[in-house]
């Protein structure tokens, strides 16, 4: 019993030292293989060469702002947008935005910002673009031209199609705050004045009656109501373009003071407009009732 004992402790050491000479000759061995590789591998040498070609290849600053602005002009061209962003709608001024965030993004993943005084001329007219397109597109920016507005008859038409929703015990706050007014500066159009909220005025005498009136009433109503809006929208645009002219920026909140009174007149004009509409399209309404 003693001797199975003693030949199974010596089978166990036989393997542990088979073991352990095998470790041995396979740390000497990749030993041997490293002192014989070269300092510099081929692996070394081939990422060496490749970043030499990359180098080569690489353009000059120069070079990539006039790229950068040739595709820039090339995808205007394509999208028909102007060349002065004050004369584009906020549509085009965000298809335009995308353009610019594309083509600085493609410089600044070559050469990153810049930060050289060469880099900075370059660049400057394509920031100072995209500066301008941002702050034509911020909400509190100033009061871009509103467009012109439809006829009598569009308007008209357009209160007969919202006459066909359910008018009944629906908020006309509701109304007018999610109606879709093309001619009401929906893109481009005025932002109210500034405080606006202390600005509120109650409803005229003129405007409660208008609860009373008949259907001609109505429309000669709204042909008087959209002739004054024309004649202060004419006002108020020719404010800005001055003022653009005088200061190179556009008007913001502060900046209206001195037509502050017209601003909040333009306002309640609006509003009064949106009534002669919703009350229109009840006379529609009601006709349909009594028809049927």
């Amino acid at each position: 019993m003693r001797w199975m004992n003693d030949l199974t402790r010596a089978r166990k050491q036989l393997k542990e030292f088979k073991l352990r000479i095998s470790e041995e000759e396979n740390n000497r061995r990749h030993r041997h293989r490293n002192n014989l590789l070269p300092i510099n591998s081929r692996q070394d040498k081939e990422n060496k060469h490749n970043a030499s070609v990359e180098s080569q290849q690489k353009p000059s600053v120069e070079e990539t702002v006039q790229i950068v602005m040739k595709k820039l002009k090339e995808k205007q061209e394509i999208l028909g947008l102007p060349e002065d962003v004050k004369e584009m709608t906020q549509k085009q001024l965000r298809l335009d935005k995308v353009n610019m965030q594309n083509c600085l993004l493609h410089f600044e993943s070559i050469y990153g910002r810049p930060v050289n005084k060469q880099e900075r001329l370059l660049m400057k007219p394509l920031y100072d673009r995209y500066r301008s397109i941002r702050q034509l597109l911020s909400p509190a920016a100033a009061i871009p031209t509103i467009e012109e507005e439809g006829s009598d008859e569009e308007t008209i038409l357009k209160s007969c199609e919202i006459s066909s929703r359910p008018t009944a015990d629906f908020p006309f706050q509701e109304f007018v705050d999610n109606v879709d007014h093309p001619d009401e500066d929906h893109e481009r159009g005025f932002l109210s004045p500034p405080d606006e909220k202390k600005d509120t005025k109650q409803p005229s005498a003129s405007l409660s009656n208008l609860h009373e009136a008949s259907m001609p009433e109505l429309l000669e109503h709204l042909r008087e109501t959209r002739a004054e809006k024309k004649k202060l929208r004419k006002a108020l645009r020719e404010f800005e373009e001055q003022f653009f002219k005088q200061t190179g920026r556009n008007v913001q909140k502060e900046d209206r003071i001195p037509m502050a009174e017209e601003y909040s007149e333009y306002k309640h004009i609006k509003a009064k407009l949106r009534l002669l509409e919703v009350l229109i399209a009840k006379h529609d309404d009601s006709k349909i009732v009594l028809s049927s």
